[in-house]
């Protein structure tokens, strides 16, 4: 019997002969099995691997999950992580839950995507505390720093060519078509992240009221103010003295209010708040969840939706 060099190698002089793709001959020679930690990984994970059809990165968290802070690894995604050769991470705490796991498979190559990705500002991260339901302390804090860099675009393009770099290591034979995927989507990100940082320009006179502080990168980028966050824990909304206060805060500024909701968040609450307080309403998406089955550059459509909407906010007030 054939032991599996001599096959591997047999497949690859067949696939030259037969005029098969290089790219799937390439990633059968690196012998890799590509696993994303997250929804917003394994969106630009994918864009990256677009054109080497033998590296087809598989999601490891369900894509309607959110973020994973609570996570806990089932038997199943144990299995799969066995099986797999490299695992791509967002990093920074993000992925707490894997821990253990990464302790346990030892030959698990690991790419952090967002590994030399400069903290958020604590100012910027945290804004002011008084905002963050002071009746009781909240157990979501961020001992790396805010982990949610993946709804900044410009922050998404360090992240890419982290992506590729780490894959074009792993998989030399098709170094060079994942570097110029890479900087193309990283062109095109940096692109995007310039119309954010436009944002600020116009902003000047709004505060603006996180449902979670998943956006707080995207805020940052922008320049526009952050009065506050809602909610820092997907199952933890705030109580009614804390609304209260908030409300009362909110009335009292001097600047037009809008509250900014997520799609993995229920609205009620965030509706209710502008209600009671008069101020605007706007739905983004930070991405941290999605559709199963997205199409090609779904990253790309959703963020230069977010700019355009704040950007109709901006212009012409909340509606």
């Amino acid at each position: 019997m054939l032991n599996r060099r001599a096959f591997l190698c047999g497949f690859l002089s067949f696939a030259a002969a037969a005029g098969l793709p290089g790219g799937v001959a390439g990633a059968m020679a690196a012998g890799l099995k590509v696993m994303a930690s997250s929804y917003p990984v394994w969106l630009l994970t994918r864009d990256v691997t677009a054109r080497t059809p033998g590296l087809t990165p598989e999601l490891l968290v369900a894509a309607s999950a959110g973020c994973p802070h609570d996570y806990t690894l089932t038997p199943r995604d144990m299995l799969r992580l066995s099986s797999s050769s490299t695992l791509i991470i967002n990093g920074r705490g993000f992925e707490a839950f894997l821990s253990s796991a990464l302790d346990q498979l030892k030959k698990l190559s690991v790419i952090d995507a967002g590994g030399n990705i400069p903290a958020l500002p604590e100012d910027d991260d945290h804004h002011d505390g008084s905002d963050h339901h002071d009746e009781h302390e909240h157990h979501h804090d961020h001992p790396h720093g805010n982990p949610h860099y993946f709804s900044s675009p410009a922050r998404a393009a360090v992240m890419v060519k982290n992506i590729a770099e780490g894959l074009a290591s792993l998989a030399p034979g098709e170094a060079a078509v994942l570097r110029a995927t890479g900087s193309e989507l990283e062109g095109r990100l940096n692109k995007l992240g310039e119309e954010v940082a436009k944002l600020g320009k116009s902003g000047s006179g709004v505060d603006f009221i996180l449902q979670h502080d998943a956006l707080s990168w995207f805020f940052h980028d922008a320049g526009l103010s952050v009065m506050g966050v809602l909610q820092e824990e997907a199952d933890e909304p705030p109580s009614a003295a804390a609304l209260g206060a908030l409300v009362k805060k909110m009335k009292a500024g001097k600047k037009r209010c809008i509250v900014v909701t997520e799609p993995q968040f229920p609205e009620r609450v965030a509706r209710s708040l502008a209600r009671d307080a008069g101020a605007g309403l706007i739905s983004l998406d930070p991405l941290a969840s999605g559709p199963a089955n997205p199409p090609a550059g779904y990253y790309e459509k959703v963020m230069a939706s977010n700019v355009a909407a704040l950007t109709k906010v901006l212009r012409d007030g909340a509606k």
